[in-house]
């Protein structure tokens, strides 16, 4: 990040929601380093955090917090198990211990397979589990955002917004936005925002319909309106391999 642009609509959403939910980790050391050095940035989060009550960070922070002292639990489990495993397994080997027949050649074939075997099938679970984890993530709300959808900001005739809030749009469909206004003669800007606050698209619109022509990976989004200068509506949708119908978040 240059160090003479400031933060953004979205990036002051993330940070926000960062610091109240106490995931500063998440944060880039540019936007960090940034944010220590411009007072203009520092008085612009301290804005945006105190409009937002502490309630509605309140209960993801419990809920985080239990996961934390669950998962610490568990991992005393298993250390646990692991180290009599371990030590049952010593016990057996040793016990086992003897010297081989002459004229016996020990069978490496069925040892290797089998190895082999249980190494693939670990790995393909490890594997599961962090594409499983990396799949929810990115359907986690921006809370910042999620207050704002299907909210309406200008005084216009809008209608026929699509796609709606909470929508489901299938990754191999073709992706169109569109909204029905009273107001033809101002153009507008279509924003695309992944739920990590991140802005993947900005684009001027003169009509009141966009088409797509990138396609989005699985995840949660939101999409946003802005017409001379001024957020007009928030929506968000949901991108999945097949299309499910609407989905709710």
């Amino acid at each position: 990040m240059d160090k003479r642009d400031h933060l953004n609509e979205e990036e002051l959403a993330f940070y926000v929601d960062c610091l109240r939910l106490r995931r500063t980790e998440r944060l880039s050391t540019d936007m960090r380093d940034h944010v220590e050095s411009c007072m203009e940035c520092k008085e612009a989060i301290m804005d945006v955090s105190s409009l937002v009550p502490d309630e509605v960070y309140a209960e993801e922070r419990e809920s985080r917090r239990y996961l934390t002292v669950r998962s610490s639990r568990l991992l005393w489990r298993l250390a646990a198990g692991i180290v009599l495993l371990l030590g049952g397994a010593s016990i057996i080997y040793f016990l086992s211990l003897h010297k081989p027949e002459e004229g016996v050649q020990p069978s490496m074939a069925n040892i290797s397979v089998t190895d082999t075997a249980k190494g693939t099938d670990s790995s393909s679970s490890h594997e599961h589990n962090r594409s499983f984890l990396a799949r929810e993530d990115r359907f986690e709300q921006l809370p910042t955002l999620e207050r704002l959808a299907n909210g309406k900001f200008r005084s216009l005739a809008l209608g026929g917004v699509t796609p709606a809030n909470g929508d489901t749009i299938s990754a191999q469909e073709e992706q169109v936005f569109s909204w029905g206004s009273q107001q033809h003669d101002e153009s507008c800007e279509l924003v695309i925002v992944t739920n990590r606050g991140r802005e993947i698209l900005r684009a001027p619109v003169s009509g009141q319909r966009y088409r797509l022509t990138r396609k989005l990976a699985d995840g949660l989004y939101y999409w946003k309106l802005e017409q001379a200068g001024e957020l007009v509506l928030v929506r968000k949708f949901f991108v999945m391999e097949a299309k499910t119908g609407a989905t709710s978040r």
